[in-house]
Order: C-alpha cells, then sequence, then structure tokens
C-alpha cells in the first residue's frame, strides 16, 4: 500500500463517529484475512450435512436435561 494512500485512509478514518468504529475495524480484519476464512468451516458442513440426514442428532427431554447432559 503507498504512503499517500495510508495518509487518506487516515484522514478518513478520523472524522469516523466513535459508534461505527468498530464496525470499520471488523470490516478492516475481514478484508486483510478474508483469504484465511471460510464460512461455512469445515465442522460446520458437517453438522449441516449431518442434520440433514438425521444423523448425529441429540434429543433432550428439557432444556434442564441438556444442560445436565453437557457437564459430563
Amino acid at each position: 500500500m503507498t504512503t499517500s494512500i495510508k495518509k487518506r485512509i487516515l484522514l478518513e478514518i478520523d472524522d469516523i463517529p466513535d459508534n461505527k468504529a468498530n464496525s470499520i475495524l471488523d470490516y478492516i480484519l475481514f478484508l486483510k484475512y478474508k483469504e484465511n476464512i471460510k464460512i461455512p468451516n469445515e465442522i460446520t458442513e458437517q453438522t449441516f450435512k449431518d442434520s440433514d440426514n438425521n444423523q448425529n442428532i441429540n434429543a433432550y427431554s428439557s432444556l434442564d436435561n441438556f444442560f445436565q447432559k453437557m457437564e459430563k
């Protein structure tokens, strides 16, 4: 990135309201690392396939029952 582009970006960022700063940072990080991010990831894709095929699905009688099983 050229120095002039960096200066322009910094000038523009100075005028961003604080309540939008996190969104800008999130977007910058997304652009920086988007080649490394695969959405959905392999685990999520497998979970979707399993649920579509009614495989590896756990059933619980209640939310309390769910938490009890998760603690084990």
